[in-house]
């Protein structure tokens, strides 16, 4: 069987617009962040041009801060907390700010679908799954103990294009 001009033609012009469509997964953020965190909306911006994707922004007072959806179809919510600096003492308990709203939110969410707490403290960004906001929020987390409760931990000047495996 011989294949036409015309095909194979085809069959070119096919390949090129599907590898322009799955480009995305060639995508690479840049691995360093040089921003200054000051804010949520500076882990808003920074989260932004990091990670690939559609993004939200939401102020209210109970849905969280960030809707996402990225390109493996996967979407979901972020909270955004930001925090100077850990208590004094390493055995106080902090909640990072969360409003029992924002807690309940997540938690409910959570049953069907995949929310987060991403809070920024000290020059570091900490993941934490929306399952647990309620615990933080009402009993509060040590330092030692968010470390162990979050499902990453890095440096303010690391990329945060590694949330992308929990989403």
């Amino acid at each position: 069987m011989m294949v036409s001009w015309r095909s194979s033609w085809a069959i070119t012009k096919t390949k090129s617009v599907l590898s322009r469509v799955f480009s995305w997964r060639k995508f690479s953020p840049p691995s360093v962040s040089k921003m200054k965190i000051d804010s949520e909306s500076d882990i808003y911006k920074d989260f932004k041009k990091s990670v690939p994707g559609f993004y939200e922004r939401i102020d209210s007072l109970s849905i969280p801060d960030i809707h996402y959806c990225i390109p493996c179809g996967k979407s979901g919510w972020i909270e955004c907390k930001f925090q100077k600096e850990w208590p004094k003492k390493k055995e106080t308990a902090c909640n990072f700010g969360l409003r029992p709203e924002q807690a309940i939110f997540l938690s409910n969410y959570c049953k069907y679908g995949k929310g987060f707490l991403l809070v920024w403290i000290e020059g570091e960004y900490l993941l934490f799954s929306g399952k647990d906001a309620f615990t933080i929020r009402i009993g509060g987390i040590t330092q030692v103990q968010a470390r162990l409760m979050a499902l990453e931990v890095w440096d303010g000047n690391s990329s945060l294009k590694n949330l992308i495996r929990h989403f």
